[in-house]
């Protein structure tokens, strides 16, 4: 006899999260829907285990053909592709193993908050995340039930970490337990995370390290860099990542006219999932107070102080493009760019990371927001005629969206395959 599951077994509420605990027997419960779900994957996203086999059998290995279009991808890193027609719209790939297979808590915590995020910029709600015990074990089919039941608790713990880091990101999360064994656990786990959700994402975002092994954390491990365009003598460069990740002498913020404020108040919230939220996190109380000396800021006008605690980066260049609680404009984002790239200038700085200036809070949609900035870093550049200070500016692009609009912007003062025959036939006199 089979059961049909028809509703969560408990519902957790854990900051700005709902998380609902499904329990179900190999299969999805036939009640469940949501917008994306998450499947953990080594780098050659190959699905042909656990939950990662059912999720390709729910696609008809639609997600598997999109994949290996785009594999392989290092630990830490996610891809979105087609979901299952009537059940989720989207699956998320989170790469949560090495090319030895060997996973860590900062794999599996880094690779599904990227995860969520892609979702959650691609419009998604409410994503499905399966237990992924059975991936988890070495020798499945030759393991006793007392370590499977121990991969289990060890699982469910950092299911409740992984949530912890993703709060902000999503606003409903069903966590599916697909083997009823393993359901206590994971009880166990949400009932704690809710209890005390604000100790538990602070302590998650202490984890977050630079060296790339596999009991660290992998955010740095996954930035991975474009082919260059030289605009007079400045490098730019696309990188895929996070901006707190990637070493520079300063990175442009977008923020408000009280940056210290909206910093103060993001690590309060313990807010993730965002440039503005992980800017704050890595800065930490030593960021929020230097930005909190400089006060209030006029819109279009821009501020430098120490980057705090984010180790990778010597300053934080302010931006204030809006008022608090307020979008962004084309304009605002063009005059803060210029007075941005200026200010690096002042300090004589030579590296210089610049994300999407119209990202989160500043709500300007990515494409335009996108376009203008690559038009005005070049503009700039050019009226500088060679001698500015900045040898090196990296644009992050945070998703496979940001990444798509940052190299058609660029590709605009990329040579054309015939330029180094006219230069060459200029050299000779022709």
């Amino acid at each position: 006899m089979v059961t049909i599951i028809t509703r969560p077994k408990k519902t957790y509420r854990i900051g700005e999260m709902t998380v609902r605990l499904w329990v179900s027997n190999r299969r999805l419960p036939a009640l469940l829907r949501a917008d994306g779900m998450i499947v953990p994957v080594a780098p050659d996203l190959k699905m042909v285990f656990g939950v990662a086999k059912l999720a390709r059998e729910h696609t008809a290995d639609a997600i598997q053909r999109e994949a290996d279009r785009v594999a392989p991808l290092p630990a830490g890193r996610a891809f979105v592709g087609p979901g299952s027609r009537y059940r989720y719209e989207r699956t998320a790939l989170a790469v949560i193993f090495d090319d030895a297979k060997r996973t860590s808590p900062q794999y599996i915590a880094t690779a599904v908050r990227r995860a969520m995020r892609l979702l959650a910029q691609a419009g998604a709600r409410s994503v499905i995340y399966p237990d992924m015990t059975e991936n988890l074990l070495a020798q499945p089919n030759w393991i006793t039930e007392e370590q499977r039941g121990k991969t289990a608790a060890m699982t469910a713990h950092l299911t409740a970490d992984t949530l912890a880091a993703c709060i902000g990101v999503m606003p409903v999360v069903n966590v599916w337990v697909w083997e009823r064994a393993n359901a206590g656990p994971y009880e166990v786990e949400l009932a704690a995370l809710e209890r005390d959700w604000r100790g538990r994402s602070a302590l998650v975002a202490t984890k977050e390290v630079e060296a790339p092994d596999p009991e660290a954390d992998v955010s740095r491990v996954g930035v991975s860099y474009g082919r260059p365009v030289t605009i007079e003598r400045t490098e730019l460069i696309v990188a895929s990542g996070e901006a707190t990740d990637i070493p520079g002498d300063a990175l442009l913020f977008p923020t408000s006219t009280k940056p210290g404020a909206e910093i103060e108040s993001l690590l309060e919230k313990s807010v993730t999932g965002s440039l503005t939220g992980a800017v704050a996190r890595e800065g930490g109380a030593a960021l929020a107070a230097a930005a909190k000396e400089m006060g209030e800021l006029q819109v279009g006008s821009a501020a430098i102080s120490r980057a705090g605690e984010i180790d990778c980066l010597g300053h934080v260049i302010y931006l204030a493009e809006r008022l608090p609680k307020q979008p962004a404009t084309l304009q605002s984002i063009e005059e803060c760019l210029r007075v941005g790239l200026a200010a690096a200038d002042q300090q004589s700085l030579g590296t210089v990371v610049v994300p999407n200036l119209g990202s989160d809070e500043n709500d300007y949609p990515a494409a335009p927001a996108i376009a203008l900035m690559v038009s005005v870093i070049a503009d700039y550049l050019h009226g500088r005629v060679g001698d500015s200070s900045i040898r090196r500016i990296v644009l992050v692009a945070r998703d496979q969206f940001e990444q798509e609009a940052f190299d058609q912007a660029l590709d605009l003062f990329r040579p054309g395959p015939l330029e180094p025959l006219l230069a060459l036939g200029k050299q000779l006199g022709h």
